[in-house]
């Protein structure tokens, strides 16, 4: 007899792809079965806890990776993207002034031209 709290499962396979599970019945082993429906492969795991504890630990190792340079995590990456992303709102605006210069100084050109041309004709008139 089962002692309380305490299931007579055989475990359960969880899907490597799509993260499906099969509760293991009565006289049915791992080897019993090849994939899983969707094709992924299958991991033979003691309870539904295990299975996902060790996911987790995956994607977390995945998200905190370490490389010769240095720690790389998800928060470094995120930064350097934020950084970037200033340097680049820091550059379009410093060019926006560039521009807004640029036609200033173009406009106050044509005033001075047009102001050179009015005089040499009211001397070609007085004269």
């Amino acid at each position: 007899m089962p002692k309380a709290g305490k299931s007579d499962s055989k475990g359960y396979l969880v899907c490597e792809e799509c993260g499906g599970y099969y509760k293991l019945k009565k006289g049915e082993s791992p080897s019993d079965f090849v994939s899983c429906e969707c094709g992924g492969s299958l991991q033979h795991y003691d309870s539904l806890e295990e299975a996902y504890t060790e996911k987790l630990q995956k994607v977390d190792e995945t998200t905190n990776r370490t490389s010769k340079e240095g720690e790389i995590t998800l928060e470094n990456l995120l930064e350097k993207d934020y950084d970037n992303a200033q340097n680049f709102i820091s550059t379009v605006q410093d060019k926006r002034e560039e521009i807004k210069t640029h036609r200033t100084s173009r406009g106050s050109n044509y005033i001075l031209i047009s102001i050179v041309i009015i005089i040499i004709l009211l001397i070609i008139l007085i004269f």
